[in-house]
């Protein structure tokens, strides 16, 4: 009885460093999960209240919508205010809608609306909750849609279909009509303008900006539009946007051998089956078209249109020597984003001349040689192109085709022939010269 009594637990006996372990971890992992409740509690408790602030904060905006004398001057915008501690983000999205959306080209007597979008979000958002995002048609008012008067719509997009906004737009009657009170307002961000209340007639558009050209290369496009009472017209869109800049760039002869090339010598530009006629000397601006240009040394024109095809490789058929098959390309298209520019390489066929004596003009003539060698083109208009004074062996660029050249005392005099003897050509699969006659081919096989 005595063993039992000395071997039976004591009644205070603590318990292990093990179980106190775990009691704390238990009691701090269900803390955790208190806190982060009471914390998601109040991020959702704040967010809500928020959301009311922003549902609040888009019914004003839209109630500043339609209260607008003139929808028409309504554009896209978006501002920041704080409530409380909190900042709020209202972003107003306006686009033109004329049944569908149209980007200010809606034409006819059916009127012509506004579509308003409000989203507002704010700072320490919760992925989770939703921003707040409503929206609402705004037309306009009678008194500008007055029966005996008319609407003009202006839509000014870019190369890429996109609207260009802050376009100036000019407006004057060119036969009945009458003088606007006020020019129409420049382009907003939809690239829409519009002019109210027009007296019925016909009117000449205008549209203007700094540094900006059409696909033609206008500075200022101008279109027509007869305005009739009680309608709204759509003058047709203005494809309008900022000019790039292309630099020429011109190859080596031989290897590393700079050339002179004619002081009147012309490029062509080439997009798609439009071309641009240039100078080399003028300012080289042109339309962003995104296909972009592939540049060509000369006149370039067609067999049927005048000009010198010869200039340009595209038109060289193909040719077979022997095995070997020879074609001609243009080079690959280039293009910059509106507004910025780029290098274009212009390919041109390279020679060299040795000038005995004195030093001498030299000129070179172009010739209508079709199918000499077999694939030319021909040049049927001549071009005449005039190089600086030289001596000695010198080198040159030019177009492609068949040329002769002279030499004289003068610029652009054809006195003397240049002897074959003297002539030596690069860049080009026509290597021999024929009296003072050469032929810069462009095909490679």
């Amino acid at each position: 009885m005595m063993t039992n009594k000395l071997q039976a637990p004591r009644a205070d006996a603590g318990v292990s460093l093990i179980e106190v372990v775990v009691a704390v971890l238990v009691f701090a992992l269900v803390s955790a999960g208190i806190v982060a409740g009471i914390a998601s509690i109040q991020g959702f408790s704040r967010d809500g209240r928020a959301r009311e602030v922003a549902v609040n904060l888009a019914a004003s905006d839209l109630a500043s919508v339609r209260s607008a004398v003139d929808p028409t001057s309504l554009g896209s915008t978006t501002w920041s205010t704080t409530v409380g501690a909190t900042t709020y983000t209202v972003t107003r999205t306006v686009a033109w809608v004329a049944g569908t959306d149209t980007g200010c080209s809606a034409t006819g007597t059916a009127p012509t609306y506004k579509r308003v979008d409000v989203a507002v979000t704010w700072a320490g958002k919760l992925a989770v909750t939703p921003g707040v995002s409503t929206d609402t048609i705004v037309s306009a008012p009678s008194r500008l849609t007055d029966p005996s008067t008319g609407t003009v719509m202006v839509s000014v997009l870019g190369a890429d279909g996109t609207p260009r906004s802050g376009v100036t737009v000019s407006m004057s009657p060119t036969s009945g009509g009458a003088a606007l009170a006020s020019q129409p307002p420049a382009t907003d961000a939809n690239g829409c303008s519009y002019a109210l209340q027009v007296v019925p007639g016909t009117y000449s558009i205008a549209v203007s900006k700094s540094g900006y050209v059409d696909a033609n290369l206008n500075a200022s496009p101008s279109t027509t539009v007869t305005v009739v009472a009680g309608q709204t017209v759509a003058a047709p869109p203005f494809q309008y946007d900022a000019a790039i800049t292309l630099s020429p760039t011109y190859a080596t002869v031989n290897g590393s051998n700079a050339a002179n090339r004619p002081s009147n010598l012309d490029l062509t530009f080439a997009t798609g089956s439009a071309t641009y006629p240039r100078s080399s000397s003028a300012a080289l601006t042109f339309y962003p078209f995104p296909s972009g240009y592939s540049a060509i040394g000369g006149a370039l024109g067609t067999v049927t249109s005048g000009g010198c095809p010869a200039v340009d490789p595209a038109q060289w058929a193909q040719s077979l020597t022997g095995t070997i098959l020879k074609a001609g390309a243009r080079n690959a298209p280039v293009t910059a984003a509106p507004g910025g520019s780029t290098s274009i390489a212009v390919p041109m066929g390279g020679f060299s001349v040795k000038i005995s004596g004195s030093a001498a003009y030299l000129t070179a003539v172009s010739q209508d040689s079709p199918g000499s060698p077999a694939g030319e083109p021909g040049c049927p208009t001549a071009m005449t192109y005039t190089f600086g004074s030289y001596s000695g062996t010198n080198y040159f660029q030019l177009p492609y085709g068949t040329w002769n050249l002279y030499t004289g005392a003068t610029s652009g005099a054809t006195t003397t022939p240049v002897a074959a003897g003297n002539i030596t050509i690069y860049n080009s699969y026509t290597t021999v010269a024929t009296g003072n006659q050469i032929t810069l081919d462009p095909r490679t096989p």
